[in-house]
């Protein structure tokens, strides 16, 4: 009976790991490597390219590192190559992050606040779109899905923005 019960342990255990690593690399989970290069954390700056490149901007206001809606979003839909290709084309990306643990400038810190009563935002995530000025057109947060979805949301919040 011992030896039976140790069989269907191992058999158990490499059945969840091979489980696991399985999921990890499914492409619709597979997570963009350089990522973090496309997403600008400067307010300024992003506007500054928003004007060149005539696009808009999306402000992903986040707690990185204690939200947990903020970093299922993140992990769930910005952090995909599929979102990013995809969202690039229409928006300059921007992370604005209120982190509890990480360290930012105090310069940073102060910018992220004031954009923070800027927009009204009351709880994290927000995502504010916004022209190449700064002024915002719309508003969401996280929802559930995927990139494809999220993507799509985005793209009628956008549309809306064009009909004014």
């Amino acid at each position: 009976m011992k030896r039976f019960n140790i069989t269907v342990l191992a058999f158990v255990t490499v059945a969840t790991l091979g489980l696991l690593a399985a999921d990890k690399d499914t492409p619709e989970k597979a997570p963009v490597k350089a990522a973090s290069k496309v997403w600008l954390t400067d307010f300024e700056e992003a506007k500054k390219v928003a004007a060149k490149e005539d696009k808009a901007i999306l402000i992903d206001f986040t707690g990185s590192d204690w939200c947990g809606w903020c970093i299922k979003l993140k992990k769930e839909v910005f952090s995909h190559d599929e979102f990013v290709k995809a969202a690039s084309k229409d928006f300059v990306l921007v992370e604005l992050d209120f982190p509890k643990k990480n360290n930012q400038s105090e310069e940073e810190k102060a910018a992220n606040k004031a954009l923070v009563k800027k927009y009204g935002v009351q709880g994290f995530p927000t995502i504010i779109l916004a022209d190449a000025e700064g002024t915002k057109f719309g508003q969401t947060g996280y929802r559930e899905g995927g990139p494809g979805p999220y993507l799509k949301h985005l793209k009628k919040l956008l549309d809306r923005k064009d009909l004014e």
